[in-house]
Parts: C-alpha cells; sequence; structure tokens
C-alpha cells in the first residue's frame, strides 16, 4: 500500500473455491470491510492472473454497474494477483 500511496486496502485469499478477506489496511473493519469487497473485480484478476488498474471504477463502464462498485463507491483501484507455485 505504501508503494502506491493508497488510503485503505485488503489483501484476498482463494480457499476453498471462494475468496476471502485476509488481511486489511487503513479501514475501519465494522463500517467498511463488513460491507464486503468487489467481488467482480477480484475474480476477475484471479482468474485471468493479470492486474488491473481502474482509474475511476464508478464512471468505467466495464465496472460502474457492479453493485460492489456503487456501493463501496470505488474510484481508484489496483488489483493485483498474488501467486505461490502452483496455487492462485
Amino acid at each position: 500500500m505504501a508503494l502506491v500511496e493508497a488510503e485503505r486496502g485488503y489483501v484476498l485469499a482463494y480457499d476453498q473455491g471462494r475468496l476471502r478477506q485476509a488481511v486489511t489496511a487503513g479501514l475501519d473493519y465494522d463500517a467498511e470491510v463488513a460491507q464486503g469487497f468487489s467481488a467482480s473485480i477480484a475474480e476477475r484478476v484471479l482468474f485471468a492472473g493479470s492486474p488491473l488498474y481502474v482509474a475511476d471504477a464508478g464512471a468505467d463502464p466495464t465496472w460502474q454497474a457492479a453493485a460492489s462498485v456503487a456501493a463501496l463507491r470505488l474510484t481508484t483501484v489496483v488489483c493485483l494477483p498474488l501467486a505461490v507455485p502452483d496455487k492462485i
């Protein structure tokens, strides 16, 4: 997060066929993370295996219709797949 000067973020883990939250930073868990995360963005990055940068998710035609983008009022999104050998 420091590298990209992000205000907040989290690391997700792919475990037993589903995404789950693993680590958060810069967030009030009860106020923000309990609402969930953008599974549509995270799943795209996970299964494509490539990073995604969106300057304004709420205005981007690909993402603006995603319920989580609107609910979480996402703007700049950087999503990177982290992998270990033979695992996502």
